[in-house]
């Protein structure tokens, strides 16, 4: 389901796309999820790197999936999990 511009995957979470601007070609997602606190957390997730950084797999973009697994290393949460078929699925 769309809100706003964000698609949520369940458990807390949602995601929207971001783009490299110039093309409006899809190369991440932000990622938008509750802290085990329950503070709002958000954080980036990209699928293509123009750097030659790591990246996350796009496995499918409709429903989405990624691979692998998405830990949030910001202070305080620690959320750990899969998009698989469009849903959060939590470690």
């Amino acid at each position: 389901m769309k809100s706003r511009g964000w698609t949520d995957l369940g458990h807390g979470t949602s995601y929207t796309w971001y783009t490299n601007g110039w093309e409006g070609k899809r190369i991440g997602i932000i990622f938008r999820h509750q802290r085990p606190d329950g503070q709002l957390c958000v954080g980036s997730v990209p699928i293509e790197s123009l750097s030659g950084n790591p990246t996350w797999r796009l496995v499918s973009e409709d429903p989405l999936e990624l691979e692998p697994s998405i830990l949030c290393k910001h202070e305080g949460c620690d959320t750990h999990g899969h998009i698989r078929g469009g849903r959060w699925i939590p470690c």
